[in-house]
């Protein structure tokens, strides 16, 4: 049976937690959606475990967006850096880190085939953004591709959400993993 767990809820939009708890086990996959003008997005789909990971990691660690990062470009960024590592180059300028990564990474919150979704604290408030992946069926992604999906790149989600709906999303996903996985 299909359960269904509201992780954010407001007027404007919903992001819900989902999975098929007939024979639910650790390598049983959950999705977390967001819903907003008659429309779905999967943002998560992967195991229990990996989800209540990461918003326990996020929970208690919020971090404030590196101030050499363009806030209204940060999925674009995304996309140029592993453009970058499928083509071997350096042409879009990335800001790397010690370990060679992307600075923007450690700010990606859920990730699917479609979708980044982002966390972390602006502007002294703290934000929920979803932005585009380019993803392909084919196993490269070739310049032509690329320069179309920049073209029509556009950001998908962004909200300010409180430190209590951050809590409460942690607990809703701790609860659910207490009760399936122990």
């Amino acid at each position: 049976m299909i359960q269904e767990y509201f992780l954010l809820k407001n007027k404007n939009y919903e992001m819900v937690l989902q999975f098929d708890d007939e024979d639910f086990d650790y390598y049983t996959n959950v999705n977390v959606k967001i819903r907003f003008a008659d429309t779905e997005y999967l943002l998560y789909d992967d195991n229990l475990l990996e989800l209540r990971n990461v918003v326990l990691s996020f929970s208690d660690n919020i971090r404030l967006l590196d101030k050499s990062l363009n806030e209204s470009k940060i999925g674009l960024l995304l996309n140029n850096y592993y453009f970058e590592l499928d083509e071997a180059q350096t042409s879009y300028k990335i800001v790397l880190d010690d370990n060679e990564s992307w600075i923007g990474e450690k700010y990606h919150y859920l990730m699917s085939n479609d979708y980044a979704t982002w966390l972390y604290k602006y502007g002294g408030n703290i934000i929920l953004k979803v932005t585009p992946m380019l993803h392909s069926d084919n196993e490269e992604i070739d310049r032509i591709e690329y320069s179309k999906f920049l073209e029509n790149y556009k950001d998908i989600f962004r909200d300010e959400i409180s430190l209590e709906q951050l809590t409460e999303m942690k607990n809703v996903v701790v609860s659910i993993y207490n009760k399936y996985m122990r």
